[in-house]
This record gives structure tokens, sequence and C-alpha cells, in this order.
């Protein structure tokens, strides 16, 4: 058995089951003996350490009390949680630290950023690049380095 590489998803799916618990009452240790497990699998699951299967999902969910759409959204949740996502097959060359990092972006759906210093290259003007490039320490900017060609 290969080991397990947190995803989105399965962050995501360790989150909603430790919530899940704590608002049942109910501690590790409870869950635990009711499940026929150690408590170092409950803390496992809810930390993301393991991957859990669906049908543990489901025990875990019907002595939770928890049901209908609620119930079908965690289930599909972990569904997907075990899935691989595409960099998986390079997790070799990707530090274990930096692989959760790794599925965030995999899973981002927009990237949004900010710069106060400068404007983005996409939406910079011959003007503003020959007028950056002036103040730049030993300025190597010239106009014909810098020219843009004309239509």
């Amino acid at each position: 058995m290969s080991a397990h590489m947190p995803t989105v998803g399965s962050r995501r799916l360790a989150i909603e089951l430790k919530r899940f618990r704590e608002a049942a009452g109910l501690t590790g240790e409870q869950v635990a003996e009711q499940m026929g497990w150690s408590i170092a699998k409950v803390y496992r699951i809810e930390g993301d350490k393991v991957r859990v299967l669906v049908r543990d999902v489901q025990r875990l969910l019907t002595l939770y009390g928890i049901v209908d759409a609620e119930r079908e959204a965690v289930l599909e949740l972990a569904r997907l949680a075990r899935a691989k996502d595409w960099w998986h097959q390079y997790s070799g060359a990707i530090p274990e630290w930096f692989q959760f990092y790794v599925g965030l972006e995999a899973a981002a759906s927009a990237l949004r950023g900010y710069d106060a210093e400068l404007v983005p290259g996409l939406l910079q003007t011959e003007a503003y690049v020959r007028a950056i490039m002036s103040t730049a320490a030993g300025s190597i900017a010239t106009p014909s380095l810098w020219a843009m060609p004309r239509k």
C-alpha cells in the first residue's frame, strides 16, 4: 500500500469528520470504542494522515447522525478525496512538506495577484517600460533595446 499523500479533498474530508464528531459530542476515544478501532486510527483520519475508506466514512456519518443531503455531500467528498491528482506521479521529486501546497494549486480555480510596485507585464505599455528601465541602477535601457515593433 502506498503512503497517503494529502489532497485538498482529503484535508477537507478530515476537517468535516472532526467537526461532525465534535458536534455529536463524542470524544475520539468514544468513537474508537464504538467503531472497534484504535484511538490512533480516529486521530489519523481526522489529521489526514491516512486514506479513509468510503465505507468507514459511511459508518462514521451514521454514528454522528448525519443524514440526507449533508450525508451525500460528505460521501461524494470521500469519493473525490481518494482520487489522485495529476502531480502524484511526480511526488518523488516534490518534498513531502510541499505536496499539500502543490495540491492547493491544482485545486485552485482562480488566481489573484496584487503588486503595489509594478504593473503586470501584459498590461505594460512601451512608455511605462521605458520609464521603469530608465530608473534602473546602471540602466541598460536604450530606445533600440526596448523599442516595440510598429504595425
